[in-house]
């Protein structure tokens, strides 16, 4: 994983770029994900048309496990373009990722499954309406509004965690 700042513009204050300094850890960015309740994916249809939806799911692995009715809107985008966003719900403790999704299967689902239900208090199910995802990141980013712009961070993951997860 590679870490960086992000480009921003002059305007934002971090002229010059001061190093790594105040970057955060990918640690802190884990953590928040892990503790979510709630997570937002982004989507985008056949014709582009972003498609932002909360929904429940389980940080492991480095990538987020969720599920989605068959004939939901996001399982329709995700079957023609896996690639989406994921991003909490603070605006002061900012965490965006990018990726795409895989399949859900094999001994992640049963580690879901468990997961999911403690925090939840629900099971997901395994049946024909409901698909199972494995969100897989390729870069994030991450600040914190009271460090802000020193803060401002971006991680590049050059492994993929979700490759053999099909």
């Amino acid at each position: 994983m590679q870490v960086s700042r992000p480009s921003m513009p002059p305007s934002y204050g971090l002229e010059p770029p001061d190093g790594d300094h105040g970057l955060l850890p990918w640690s802190w960015a884990e953590s928040r994900l892990a503790e979510a309740r709630n997570y937002w994916l982004v989507t985008s249809s056949h014709r582009g048309q972003p498609h932002a939806i909360p929904l429940w799911g389980i940080w492991q692995d480095r990538g987020l496990l969720f599920s989605t009715g068959r004939a939901s809107r996001k399982a329709a985008n995700l079957r023609r373009n896996p690639q989406a966003a994921v991003h909490l719900e603070s605006g002061d403790e900012v965490v965006v990722i990018e990726g795409s999704v895989v399949p859900l299967s094999g001994d992640r689902w049963k580690e879901y499954v468990a997961r999911y239900q403690d925090k939840y208090g629900i099971r997901p199910v395994l049946d024909e309406e409901t698909l199972h995802f494995h969100f897989v990141p390729r870069k994030g980013f991450a600040w914190q509004e009271a460090a802000f712009p020193s803060s401002a961070t971006r991680w590049t993951f050059s492994d993929s965690p979700g490759e053999n997860v099909a």
